[in-house]
């Protein structure tokens, strides 16, 4: 039988809007049409997943409730609100964007896909998200999952990273993306991806597009979409130290592997990221660092390990703590009392560490 584009893309539109009724995900930006409440979300969504970022978002609003709140926080403020989401990156460019917008007039999200693309750290999917979204327009949000979607739906066997592909599947977007509800649409399409169309053992039998699906007729569900080969993940490792004096806890932002933004504890993790070497990140580097600082190693112990991952990067942190018979001054060093370090913008090594430090202790006094 002869294909109908026009008539096959109403029903695509029709059968795929039917399901997302039905089945959307309930997130808390879900309903929040503002431009600023979807771009913040969205932004937030960036290479971190719907689970990290659904307890953090409303959080975010209540501290920053609109473009001129954003627009005039300070580093601190900033990335204490963001501690957790990795990429911090992000949150500078959102700021950025919403520096742009409070200048503009009216001081608004554009409401055009170039205009919004010249905004800092908007890029094409961000820029159709919002505008699909928040304003109803007909502009597609290619995202992971909707690129998967798209490929599989019309058996697309070219690697999705590829500038041509994505200009084939942004095509074939425009052609079937719903004129009245273009935000749902594309929303529908990343809830499809989500929930059914996964990476791996896709739910075939639950889509609404199954019959559609070329991918499904013709065996290459799982060899759609083709993916740049994934760098080879690297292990390393490093040492940081809980030092206190009193009750109060020191961190420094020259050992930071964020970039000197984040309060850090004291130790070898920017060296293991730089591939300084084992003798740079090690615990020797560690030691010197302190004996420098006026803080010996005679109190050391030991509390354990954990785990983070950076991109490709696997490291292994040793934590130790020590006890300073002093506060020792100096540049990028500060001493925080518990009460400062609920609100500072502390890292999540260090975070991990004060974690595990808290579960060591409480295992000590069950057993004592």
């Amino acid at each position: 039988m002869k294909r109908e584009p026009g008539r096959e893309a109403a029903i695509i539109r029709r059968r795929l809007l039917r399901w997302y009724d039905r089945n959307k995900r309930k997130l808390p930006w879900r309903g929040r049409i503002d431009p600023y409440a979807v771009l913040v979300s969205e932004v937030m969504l960036q290479q971190t997943t719907v689970a990290a970022v659904a307890p953090r978002y409303q959080d975010f609003l209540r501290e920053f409730p609109d473009w001129r709140a954003l627009a005039r926080s300070g580093d601190d403020r900033l990335l204490a609100a963001w501690a957790g989401l990795g990429y911090y990156a992000r949150a500078r460019n959102l700021r950025a964007a919403a520096r742009a917008i409070v200048r503009l007039r009216p001081p608004e999200f554009p409401r055009d896909r170039v205009s919004a693309r010249s905004l800092p750290g908007i890029g094409e999917y961000t820029a159709g998200a919002v505008l699909s979204i928040a304003y109803g327009l007909p502009e597609p949000a290619l995202d992971g999952n909707v690129l998967r979607v798209l490929a599989r739906l019309d058996g697309v066997r070219e690697p999705v990273a590829r500038t041509a592909t994505r200009r084939r599947i942004d095509a074939r977007v425009r052609t079937i993306l719903s004129p009245l509800r273009a935000g749902d649409f594309n929303q529908a399409l990343m809830d499809l991806g989500a929930l059914v169309c996964t990476p791996s053992s896709p739910r075939c039998a639950d889509c609404p597009l199954e019959t559609h699906c070329v991918s499904r007729r013709e065996g290459w569900v799982e060899t759609i979409p083709r993916l740049a080969p994934r760098r080879d993940a690297v292990s390393l490792s490093a040492v940081v130290a809980i030092v206190r004096a009193g009750n109060r806890l020191l961190l420094v932002r020259d050992c930071s592997p964020h970039g000197g933004s984040f309060w850090e504890c004291p130790g070898t993790v920017a060296g293991a990221l730089r591939g300084a070497g084992p003798r740079a990140a090690g615990p020797a580097a560690l030691r010197s660092w302190l004996r420098d600082r006026g803080v010996g190693a005679a109190t050391e112990r030991p509390i354990g390990e954990i785990r983070h991952t950076v991109t490709h990067r696997r490291l292994r942190i040793r934590v130790r703590a020590l006890r300073a018979p002093a506060e020792i001054r100096g540049p990028g060093l500060r001493w925080f009392t518990p009460a400062e370090l609920r609100t500072a913008p502390v890292g999540t090594i260090t975070r991990k560490a004060l974690a595990l430090e808290q579960e060591t202790a409480r295992r000590g006094r069950r057993t004592a």
